[in-house]
């Protein structure tokens, strides 16, 4: 786990170099940094899944040293992600999972100083002010333009992918054959992006790819992941193990709501942080088990 967390300061030095030498891209009225990929939304996915397992280490970890730690961590990772200006991360998948860990740590009774949830209201007020902020430049502005925002394409784009698993709803197009078999269902609304390689939704992903079958192992994983972390986190054992198994479920929380509209799963990253936290989840909780 240190080594994923490890990455994603990486991947944040590397962006935010870029960002202050002018190295990003200009789009929609705002420089979006990128560091090793080519999208700033690949930026988002990645540590989208990194950040809510920092805070959940920053809020129950012993040691005002590592607590602080993983709390930079956090700011880092939240700064980075906010200068990629990606919407799905910054208006689904990191407030979902930032709530889902507040809201576990509250209602499960995991006592926080009131020094702490103060720090924690002050930092959400941040956030609020950050995406109110967002709203005020053009690429936000024209998320929801009539016919030619990014909403109405990707309801144009599923509505292709619904048409596409319709002609083929037991197998699938196959792995990376969205992309040749688009043309043949694109809409009139979503012709600025003909070239699409995945209907950007999890499960409209799963399906054209793998076909009914894959949709459905992808739930099983879920629901098995689900059920062994909430057990793990649940049984008394140490620190270490309740705040990896929040800070896991949490990061599986950006990949269901990020996931709603754009890629999840059939990144080499992504996918390296998807298995991880099922092997993650599944030693920890053999080991309590």
């Amino acid at each position: 786990m240190s080594a994923l967390l490890a990455s994603g300061i990486a991947v944040c030095v590397i962006g935010l170099y870029q960002f202050a030498t002018g190295d990003v891209i200009l789009a929609d009225g705002v420089a979006r940094l990128t560091a090793v990929w080519g999208s700033p939304n690949n930026v988002g996915l990645y540590l989208g899944r990194l950040l809510p397992i920092a805070l959940a280490f920053a809020l129950l970890w012993r040691g005002t040293r590592a607590r602080l730690a993983y709390a930079g961590m956090v700011v880092l990772f939240g700064v980075t992600i906010f200068l990629t200006y990606s919407r799905g991360a910054l208006l689904l998948g990191v407030p979902a999972s930032v709530l889902f860990v507040l809201g576990m740590i509250y209602f499960q009774a995991h006592h926080l100083s009131r020094r702490a949830w103060l720090g924690i209201g002050a930092a959400l007020a941040l956030g609020a002010g950050a995406l109110l902020l967002l709203f005020t430049t053009e690429r936000f502005q024209s998320l929801f333009q009539s016919g030619t925002g990014t909403a109405f394409i990707r309801v144009a784009v599923w509505t292709s992918a619904v048409n596409m698993i319709r002609d083929h709803p037991l197998l699938g197009v196959g792995l990376d054959n969205f992309l040749y078999e688009y043309p043949k269902y694109i809409l009139p609304a979503a012709w600025q992006e003909p070239n699409l390689s995945h209907p950007h939704n999890f499960v409209l992903d799963f399906w054209t790819r793998l076909g009914i079958l894959g949709v459905a192992i992808l739930f099983g994983m879920l629901v098995a992941f689900y059920r062994r972390a909430w057990g793990a986190f649940k049984t008394p054992s140490d620190l270490y193990t309740r705040a990896l198994m929040l800070g896991l479920m949490a990061s599986m929380v950006d990949f269901l709501a990020h996931g709603l509209i754009d890629a999840a799963y059939f990144y080499v990253d992504l996918a390296y942080v998807f298995m991880l936290t099922l092997a993650l989840t599944q030693s920890f909780s053999h080991q309590k088990g």
